[in-house]
């Protein structure tokens, strides 16, 4: 059984590549959304925590400081890692795990393989413009706060291109066979 992070910035296709997996039959665990289910798992002590009376307010509290960032992840993270290693375990087959911060959180450790899924800048920001109905400034925001794309591709075994035409999958098999002989 190999554990094998997905990761790449927003907007790269992440998810999509996740998706082909699932589709050929791969177990897929996306972080996002066990960070989802911990979240309201822990609800009341995040209110308590950062003293608001909603979890909309959060976001302006942590996006801008540094240290109510850090403070939130110290609350959440432990038990994020603790569902993504349960989950990993459960299954006996190969693992994929959509991992967006694994770089910028040092989470490499957790998996035999770290591939990352790259599209050029302007690809992602276009994505993130039609499907998410973002606004550029938004958009920018993010990507400013994430690692540079390129410090990913250097730390990452295996890079999936995904900036237009490029197959996924054909790359994923290769890669998958490369790995087998």
């Amino acid at each position: 059984m190999k554990k094998i992070a997905i990761s790449g910035n927003i907007g790269t296709g992440k998810s999509h590549v996740c998706k082909k997996l699932r589709e050929r039959g791969f177990f897929c665990i996306d972080c996002d959304e066990i960070a989802k289910r911990v979240r309201i798992e822990k609800h009341d002590e995040i209110l308590r925590c950062f003293q608001v009376s909603d979890t909309h307010q959060l976001g302006a509290i942590v996006f801008n400081n540094e240290m109510e960032k850090k403070k939130l992840e110290a609350l959440l993270y432990p038990r994020i890692i603790e569902i993504m290693l349960t989950e990993m375990h459960v299954y006996e087959g190969d693992v994929f795990v959509e991992v967006p911060l694994l770089f910028e959180k040092k989470w490499e450790h957790y998996f035999d393989e770290c591939w990352l899924v790259y599209a050029n800048k302007e690809v992602a920001i276009q994505r993130l413009l039609v499907n998410r109905n973002m606004s550029i400034d938004q958009i920018h925001s993010i990507i400013d706060n994430q690692m540079d794309i390129e410090e990913k591709v250097a730390k990452a075994d295996f890079v999936i291109m995904n900036s237009g035409d490029e197959d996924v999958m054909t790359q994923i098999n290769e890669r998958m066979n490369h790995n087998v002989t």
